[in-house]
Parts: structure tokens; C-alpha cells; sequence
């Protein structure tokens, strides 16, 4: 789960910078603008297009936070878990000590 979850974000982390790559490259620049009078629809269709695959890119970031925050969760009950079986072994331990001195308390009195 944990290699799953890992070349998961690797990839995310890779489109974004892809991403950011090609919108440094080809988002509409002023001097465009003044020389072609069509580069404004152009700039338009572009934005649209480069917003829509921005909300993919988002989509995906909340998918991956939701599983990581599974991967989270999970680690923390397994923590949990343990934390609790270590409290129970020292409460069986404790209430054995006191059984085992209360017998030999016992045991010194009959004699």
C-alpha cells in the first residue's frame, strides 16, 4: 500500500510540474496580444482549457489526500492498538504481582 501510495504522489507531483511547464510556456504574453487582433480568443480557449485540466489536477490532490489520510488513520489505530495491548499487559502483569504478594503475605501469616 505503502509503494502504491508513494508512486501515486510521485506521478501527481510529476503532471504538476508538466503542468506548470507547459502553462509557463505557452499562457498569453501582452505583446501577443497587441500584435495578433485573434489572440484574445486564442488567450480565452487556452485559459479554459489549461483551468480544466488544473481541476483534474485537483481532483487527483484530494483523491491522494483522502488515501493518505487513510494511510494515516490506519498507522495511528495499529499505534493505538499496540499502546492498549501494552497497557493491558502491564495491568495483567500488576494484578499478578499483587496476587503473587498478597499469597506470600498470606502464606507468612499461617506459619
Amino acid at each position: 500500500m505503502k509503494s502504491n501510495v508513494e508512486s501515486r504522489l510521485k506521478n501527481y507531483e510529476q503532471n504538476v510540474a508538466k503542468f506548470e511547464a507547459r502553462w509557463n510556456q505557452l499562457k498569453p504574453n501582452d505583446a501577443a496580444m497587441d500584435d495578433d487582433p485573434g489572440a484574445g480568443d486564442k488567450a480565452v480557449q487556452l485559459i479554459k482549457e489549461k483551468k480544466e485540466e488544473f481541476a483534474e489536477l485537483e481532483a487527483t490532490r484530494e483523491a491522494l489526500e483522502y488515501v493518505l489520510l487513510e494511510c494515516l488513520c490506519h498507522v495511528l489505530a495499529v499505534y493505538f492498538f499496540r499502546c492498549l495491548l501494552c497497557a493491558c499487559r502491564f495491568m495483567l502483569f500488576t494484578r499478578l504481582r499483587y496476587r503473587r504478594a498478597k499469597l506470600n503475605d498470606s502464606s507468612h501469616r499461617l506459619a
